[in-house]
């Protein structure tokens, strides 16, 4: 049974200067990030949008107390856009293959990891949790980690009950950590070279005690915070968490929690004179000043799990700015001027009777239509209108939401209506397409490079630690140079410099991608033609030749750059390659032949030799390592 990497016990002194360091760091930040938690929450409150509570009494009893979403109209089309963007082809790693040898592996690898994300990591829910909070507040974090769950089953065998662990689950995970949990003091902008970064976990008493038994913490830790069950629970650590669930109606019936947190950084664990400090991850609960566990950093290249990514960038700043407080100025003026229209609109329509004084009428007296008046004079019942409608209030809310539509790029072409006014040209309509399409593609790579590193992050994993299902290489087509590729050096995998690894529908403006490559290949195919005409008339056969070739490579990359904008996979094998158009084999290389057994624990000899690094422990439950 696998167990969790060796923890590290300190001296006291050591520890003690660990504990005052973590409180002193932890409590300037928490100071620090205080105004910015107040933001997240009424940014959350923005995106509900959901009315004040009760009746409204002013400017009269039961006026207008909409509020107009703005911000969700805006998130939601930016979120499904960028969604549709990555998943929408059914491809989610394009792998590039840098090294002529590795050619053979680039699609075996695609289709090998495409199923890891796809259908053992479900990949969908954490990407699109991270690409919902990036684009609402501006920041989201990816966790790229590794898991192992072992259960205990008990079989009948031969009228005897005996007990057999199962792996019920093992593999790369990636989770989306809240952006409420992440901390990274302000100061630093790159969570990798920060002094620490981390997050903050908020469980139940009960997942602490199994996890505790599992060989996570320290023994005796769960008896170490048991008198802190009933104050975390409303600690500041959770205001977000609890804004939220009073959002959705949902709070928990037993609300306590325990509140720790999980810290990357770097420390001198056994005071040499040197001083070397080195990379641990810390298990922390402030409140009791417990360290609840401290292991090295397992990860082979010594990286932190996180990836951050941010949807408009603030410059020297790690966290970004998002739709919601870009737009929340014009949804609240949008919303007053509303509300305002519809009371008028409201008091306009309203109709008060008056009556002269002697007719013995009360103010409960019935009134519907067709009723009979027996009146002395015309004018001792009449009716008072509350209002009049005044069309100014149409125009200043028309002003604000093309402000909003400006500044959020949202308008009627991205949410797919029908354009307000007499509608423009085709190629007014394609140049607005293209100018929009300008801002979506850089806030699309501010998605897409966070998620690249992550996907890297999970090859990785799967370097060190194996598949979730090994049996992948033994059963699928390509599977054996799938093996061969994750049995390379670590640093090789990670770099790219044997097949380098992006995320699919990378590719921008694709409509005018598509466009452009069409113009361009009739005016090249023309080039070409009349530059071999010029060479035949000067009769020179081997110019005609070289023309030829370039051509050749011209056209084939025009192809591949098309194929490309409409997201095909598998390109290099539909379009000729540089060994057949230069009609030589001249820099093709052997078969692939690698020595290295990194993840073969029979194996002592690895790449050029070298022993083979064994990787550390595994996690034996349901909370996986650095995930």
């Amino acid at each position: 049974m696998a167990n969790y990497p060796d923890l590290i016990y300190l001296d006291d002194l050591t520890k003690q200067e660990l504990v005052q360091f973590l409180d002193s760091e932890i409590a300037n930040h928490m100071f620090e990030r205080g105004k910015w938690m107040d933001d997240l929450t009424e940014m959350q409150h923005s995106y509900w949008a959901e009315p004040a509570e009760g009746v409204v009494t002013f400017p009269f009893t039961g006026a207008s107390k909409v509020v107009v979403p703005l911000n969700a109209i805006a998130v939601e089309a930016v979120h499904a856009r960028e969604m549709n963007t990555f998943f929408g082809s059914g491809q989610l790693v394009s792998a590039k293959a840098l090294n002529p040898q590795w050619q053979d592996a680039r699609a075996p690898v695609e289709r090998f990891l495409d199923k890891e994300l796809q259908q053992n990591i479900k990949v969908r829910k954490p990407v699109g949790d991270f690409a919902l909070e990036r684009t609402k507040f501006g920041t989201g974090v990816l966790k790229a980690g590794y898991e192992k769950i072992v259960r205990t089953a008990v079989r009948m065998v031969d009228g005897e009950r005996k007990e057999q662990e199962v792996v019920v689950k093992q593999g790369a995970t990636l989770d989306c950590v809240p952006i409420s949990n992440f901390i990274m003091p302000f100061a630093f902008l790159d969570e990798q070279t920060s002094a620490w970064c981390g997050e903050t976990h908020n469980l139940t008493p009960h997942e602490i005690r199994i996890q505790e038994e599992s060989g996570l913490y320290y023994k005796g830790t769960y008896d170490k915070l048991f008198p802190a069950i009933n104050t975390d629970g409303m600690s500041n650590e959770r205001q977000f968490e609890r804004s939220q669930e009073q959002l959705e109606n949902h709070a928990p019936l037993l609300p306590s929690k325990i509140i720790f947190y999980e810290l990357w950084l770097s420390w001198n664990t056994d005071r040499n004179e040197k001083g070397d400090l080195k990379e641990i991850v810390v298990f922390y609960h402030r409140e009791s000043r417990t360290i609840m566990g401290i292991r090295y950093n397992w990860y082979s290249d010594l990286h932190r799990p996180y990836r951050k990514g941010v949807y408009f960038p603030i410059e020297h700043r790690w966290y970004g700015l998002g739709i919601i407080k870009q737009n929340n100025p014009f949804q609240e003026e949008v919303t007053v001027r509303t509300r305002q229209q519809m009371d008028n609109a409201t008091l306009a329509n309203m109709r008060m009777i008056k009556v002269s004084r002697g007719l013995n009428l009360t103010p409960d007296e019935p009134v519907f239509p067709g009723k009979l008046w027996f009146l002395d004079e015309m004018d001792q019942v009449d009716s008072i209108q509350m209002g009049e409608v005044y069309p100014s209030s149409y125009n200043t809310i028309n002003s604000a939401v093309n402000w909003s539509n400006q500044r959020t790029g949202i308008n009627e072409l991205t949410l797919g209506q029908p354009a307000v006014g007499t509608p423009g040209t085709a190629s007014d309509i394609l140049s607005r397409i293209q100018e929009g399409n300008k801002k979506f593609a850089f806030l699309y790579d501010n998605f897409a490079v966070p998620v690249q590193d992550a996907i890297t992050d999970i090859a990785a994993i799967v370097q060190q630690f194996g598949p979730r299902d090994i049996e992948y290489y033994d059963q699928v087509e390509g599977g054996d140079l799938v093996k061969k590729f994750f049995s390379m050096p670590e640093g090789l995998v990670r770099s790219g410099l044997l097949i380098e690894l992006r995320s699919a529908g990378q590719l921008n403006n694709k409509l005018l991608d598509r466009q452009n490559v069409l113009n361009v290949t009739q005016t090249y195919q023309q080039y070409i033609t009349a530059m071999i005409q010029l060479a035949e008339a000067g009769q020179d056969p081997q110019l005609v030749q070289q023309i030829m070739k370039v051509g050749l490579t011209g056209g084939t990359e025009l192809m591949k750059f098309f194929l490309q904008s409409n997201d095909i996979p598998n390109i290099d094998r539909m379009v000729l390659n540089e060994q057949l158009i230069g009609g030589t084999n001249e820099g093709t290389s052997p078969p692939i032949q690698s020595s290295w057994s990194g993840n073969n624990p029979a194996s002592s000899q690895g790449y050029l030799g070298q022993p083979s690094q064994q990787p550390p422990s595994i996690p034996n439950n349901g909370t996986s390592m650095g995930s």
